[in-house]
Protein backbone atom coordinates (compact mmCIF):
# COMPACT_ATOMS: atom_id res chain seq x y z
CA UNK A 1 0.00 0.00 0.00
CA UNK A 2 3.00 2.21 0.13
CA UNK A 3 3.40 2.26 -3.65
CA UNK A 4 -0.23 3.16 -3.93
CA UNK A 5 0.33 5.99 -1.35
CA UNK A 6 3.82 7.60 -3.45
CA UNK A 7 1.95 6.44 -7.00
CA UNK A 8 -1.10 9.01 -5.67
CA UNK A 9 1.19 11.52 -4.55
CA UNK A 10 3.01 11.90 -8.14
CA UNK A 11 0.01 11.64 -9.82
CA UNK A 12 -1.51 14.61 -7.98
CA UNK A 13 1.54 16.43 -8.40
CA UNK A 14 1.54 15.59 -11.91
CA UNK A 15 -2.06 17.07 -12.06
CA UNK A 16 -1.27 20.05 -10.17
CA UNK A 17 1.73 20.99 -12.78
CA UNK A 18 -0.55 20.27 -16.19
CA UNK A 19 -2.81 22.17 -14.15
CA UNK A 20 -0.62 25.46 -13.64
CA UNK A 21 0.92 25.03 -17.09
CA UNK A 22 -2.85 24.82 -18.78
CA UNK A 23 -4.02 27.91 -16.57
CA UNK A 24 -0.48 30.15 -17.30
CA UNK A 25 -0.29 29.68 -21.20
CA UNK A 26 -3.83 29.26 -22.37
CA UNK A 27 -6.26 31.38 -20.15
CA UNK A 28 -6.61 34.99 -19.69
CA UNK A 29 -6.40 36.85 -17.16
CA UNK A 30 -9.84 37.08 -16.16
CA UNK A 31 -12.11 34.28 -16.83
CA UNK A 32 -15.89 33.47 -15.92
CA UNK A 33 -15.40 31.87 -11.97
CA UNK A 34 -19.05 31.00 -11.13
CA UNK A 35 -22.38 29.99 -12.23
CA UNK A 36 -26.30 29.64 -11.51
CA UNK A 37 -28.12 26.54 -11.51
CA UNK A 38 -29.21 27.43 -15.24
CA UNK A 39 -24.91 27.52 -15.97
CA UNK A 40 -25.28 31.27 -16.52
CA UNK A 41 -21.89 32.90 -15.96
CA UNK A 42 -22.65 35.33 -12.61
CA UNK A 43 -19.82 36.16 -11.79
CA UNK A 44 -15.69 36.25 -12.90
CA UNK A 45 -12.60 36.80 -11.56
CA UNK A 46 -8.74 35.72 -11.61
CA UNK A 47 -7.81 32.37 -13.51
CA UNK A 48 -5.44 31.60 -10.62
CA UNK A 49 -8.81 30.36 -8.83
CA UNK A 50 -8.74 27.07 -11.33
CA UNK A 51 -5.56 26.20 -9.24
CA UNK A 52 -7.58 25.48 -5.99
CA UNK A 53 -8.62 22.37 -6.40
CA UNK A 54 -5.77 20.80 -7.76
CA UNK A 55 -3.92 21.71 -5.22
CA UNK A 56 -6.48 20.62 -2.60
CA UNK A 57 -6.68 17.04 -3.95
CA UNK A 58 -2.76 17.23 -4.22
CA UNK A 59 -2.62 18.02 -0.03
CA UNK A 60 -4.92 15.39 0.24
CA UNK A 61 -2.83 12.86 -1.22
CA UNK A 62 -0.09 14.11 0.85
CA UNK A 63 -1.99 14.14 3.89
CA UNK A 64 -2.56 10.49 3.58
CA UNK A 65 -0.10 9.28 6.30
CA UNK A 66 -1.38 11.57 9.07
CA UNK A 67 -5.58 10.19 8.25
CA UNK A 68 -4.04 6.89 8.34
CA UNK A 69 -2.42 7.48 12.03
CA UNK A 70 -5.61 9.26 13.13
CA UNK A 71 -8.41 6.85 11.95
CA UNK A 72 -6.94 4.21 14.17
CA UNK A 73 -8.75 1.58 11.84
CA UNK A 74 -7.23 -2.10 11.65
CA UNK A 75 -6.84 -2.10 8.52
CA UNK A 76 -4.62 0.57 6.92
CA UNK A 77 -5.98 -0.13 3.05
CA UNK A 78 -9.27 1.13 3.85
CA UNK A 79 -8.55 4.54 4.38
CA UNK A 80 -5.74 4.72 2.09
CA UNK A 81 -8.29 4.18 -0.92
CA UNK A 82 -11.17 6.09 1.08
CA UNK A 83 -8.47 9.32 0.79
CA UNK A 84 -7.47 8.28 -2.65
CA UNK A 85 -10.71 8.29 -4.13
CA UNK A 86 -11.49 11.86 -2.45
CA UNK A 87 -8.36 13.20 -3.79
CA UNK A 88 -9.12 11.90 -7.50
CA UNK A 89 -12.78 13.00 -7.53
CA UNK A 90 -11.52 16.47 -6.35
CA UNK A 91 -8.96 16.46 -8.98
CA UNK A 92 -11.36 15.63 -11.58
CA UNK A 93 -14.10 18.12 -11.06
CA UNK A 94 -11.16 20.31 -11.02
CA UNK A 95 -10.77 19.61 -14.58
CA UNK A 96 -14.15 20.28 -15.41
CA UNK A 97 -14.12 23.76 -13.23
CA UNK A 98 -10.96 24.45 -14.96
CA UNK A 99 -12.74 23.92 -18.49
CA UNK A 100 -15.77 25.71 -17.83
CA UNK A 101 -13.29 28.80 -16.69
CA UNK A 102 -11.78 28.43 -20.10
CA UNK A 103 -15.12 28.88 -22.10
CA UNK A 104 -15.24 32.48 -23.88
CA UNK A 105 -18.26 33.56 -21.86
CA UNK A 106 -19.41 37.08 -20.22
CA UNK A 107 -21.54 37.65 -16.97
CA UNK A 108 -25.19 36.65 -18.11
CA UNK A 109 -23.98 34.37 -20.76
CA UNK A 110 -24.66 31.02 -20.82
CA UNK A 111 -21.82 27.89 -21.00
CA UNK A 112 -22.06 26.07 -24.31
CA UNK A 113 -22.73 22.09 -24.09
CA UNK A 114 -24.40 19.89 -21.99
CA UNK A 115 -21.58 17.57 -21.22
CA UNK A 116 -20.48 19.84 -17.86
CA UNK A 117 -23.45 18.96 -15.97
CA UNK A 118 -23.29 15.31 -17.25
CA UNK A 119 -19.80 14.68 -16.19
CA UNK A 120 -20.22 16.61 -12.66
CA UNK A 121 -23.29 14.34 -11.97
CA UNK A 122 -21.15 11.31 -13.30
CA UNK A 123 -17.81 12.23 -11.68
CA UNK A 124 -20.20 12.63 -8.29
CA UNK A 125 -21.86 9.31 -9.05
CA UNK A 126 -18.69 7.41 -9.56
CA UNK A 127 -17.41 8.78 -6.50
CA UNK A 128 -20.42 7.83 -4.68
CA UNK A 129 -20.24 4.19 -5.95
CA UNK A 130 -17.09 4.00 -4.74
CA UNK A 131 -17.05 5.20 -1.35
CA UNK A 132 -20.55 3.33 -0.48
CA UNK A 133 -19.01 0.00 -1.74
CA UNK A 134 -16.36 0.67 1.74
CA UNK A 135 -19.08 2.28 4.17
CA UNK A 136 -19.99 -0.67 5.96
CA UNK A 137 -16.31 -1.80 6.85
CA UNK A 138 -15.44 1.45 8.45
CA UNK A 139 -14.67 0.82 11.62
CA UNK A 140 -15.85 3.28 14.64
CA UNK A 141 -13.45 6.30 14.42
CA UNK A 142 -12.86 10.27 14.48
CA UNK A 143 -11.87 10.63 11.01
CA UNK A 144 -13.30 8.53 8.34
CA UNK A 145 -17.09 7.82 8.20
CA UNK A 146 -20.66 9.51 9.23
CA UNK A 147 -19.42 11.27 12.46
CA UNK A 148 -22.48 12.16 14.36
CA UNK A 149 -23.25 11.75 18.47
CA UNK A 150 -24.83 8.65 17.86
CA UNK A 151 -22.96 6.74 15.80
CA UNK A 152 -19.54 8.22 17.94
CA UNK A 153 -21.34 6.99 21.21
CA UNK A 154 -22.50 3.71 20.30
CA UNK A 155 -20.60 1.09 18.61
CA UNK A 156 -23.59 -1.11 17.26
CA UNK A 157 -25.36 1.87 15.76
CA UNK A 158 -21.92 2.97 14.09
CA UNK A 159 -21.94 -0.73 12.52
CA UNK A 160 -25.52 -0.53 11.40
CA UNK A 161 -25.50 2.86 10.20
CA UNK A 162 -23.05 3.02 7.99
CA UNK A 163 -24.37 -0.30 6.73
CA UNK A 164 -27.22 0.97 5.47
CA UNK A 165 -25.83 3.98 4.08
CA UNK A 166 -23.31 2.08 1.80
CA UNK A 167 -26.48 0.60 0.18
CA UNK A 168 -28.13 4.03 -0.01
CA UNK A 169 -24.39 5.67 -1.08
CA UNK A 170 -24.27 3.01 -3.91
CA UNK A 171 -27.97 3.13 -4.81
CA UNK A 172 -27.73 7.06 -5.08
CA UNK A 173 -25.13 7.10 -7.30
CA UNK A 174 -26.34 4.27 -9.70
CA UNK A 175 -30.06 6.60 -9.67
CA UNK A 176 -27.10 9.72 -10.48
CA UNK A 177 -26.07 7.63 -13.45
CA UNK A 178 -29.43 6.67 -14.86
CA UNK A 179 -30.56 10.41 -15.06
CA UNK A 180 -27.63 11.79 -16.33
CA UNK A 181 -28.11 8.82 -19.37
CA UNK A 182 -31.90 9.49 -19.81
CA UNK A 183 -31.14 13.66 -19.95
CA UNK A 184 -28.55 12.77 -22.73
CA UNK A 185 -30.74 10.69 -24.87
CA UNK A 186 -34.06 12.13 -24.16
CA UNK A 187 -32.75 15.40 -24.40
CA UNK A 188 -34.16 16.49 -20.79
CA UNK A 189 -32.77 19.79 -18.93
CA UNK A 190 -29.76 18.51 -17.69
CA UNK A 191 -29.75 21.10 -15.11
CA UNK A 192 -33.18 19.67 -13.85
CA UNK A 193 -31.20 16.06 -13.83
CA UNK A 194 -28.36 17.97 -11.53
CA UNK A 195 -31.00 19.41 -9.10
CA UNK A 196 -32.93 15.85 -8.93
CA UNK A 197 -29.80 14.30 -8.19
CA UNK A 198 -28.73 17.47 -4.97
CA UNK A 199 -32.30 16.95 -3.89
CA UNK A 200 -31.66 13.05 -3.73
CA UNK A 201 -28.56 13.34 -1.95
CA UNK A 202 -30.05 15.87 0.74
CA UNK A 203 -32.79 12.99 1.18
CA UNK A 204 -29.81 10.37 1.72
CA UNK A 205 -28.13 12.72 4.67
CA UNK A 206 -31.31 12.91 5.81
CA UNK A 207 -32.35 10.13 5.96
CA UNK A 208 -28.78 7.99 7.14
CA UNK A 209 -28.89 10.50 10.06
CA UNK A 210 -32.64 9.87 11.06
CA UNK A 211 -31.43 5.98 10.94
CA UNK A 212 -28.96 6.76 12.87
CA UNK A 213 -31.11 8.25 15.51
CA UNK A 214 -33.48 5.37 15.55
CA UNK A 215 -30.39 3.01 16.80
CA UNK A 216 -28.71 5.21 19.04
CA UNK A 217 -29.60 3.04 22.08
CA UNK A 218 -28.45 -0.49 20.04
CA UNK A 219 -26.71 -2.99 21.71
Amino acid sequence: MKKMNITLCILTLINLAVSFFVILRTMPDTVPTHFNAEFVCDGVGSKWGAIVLPAIACIMALLTPLVIKTSKQSDDALPKKINAFISLFIAAIGWIMLFMMKQNVTLGERINGSWYPAMLLLTIAAVFICIGNYMPVVEQNNVLGLKIKWTLENAVCWKRTHRIAGKIMVGSGLIMILLTALSMLLHWNMVLSLCLSMTILTADIVAICFYAYLHREDH
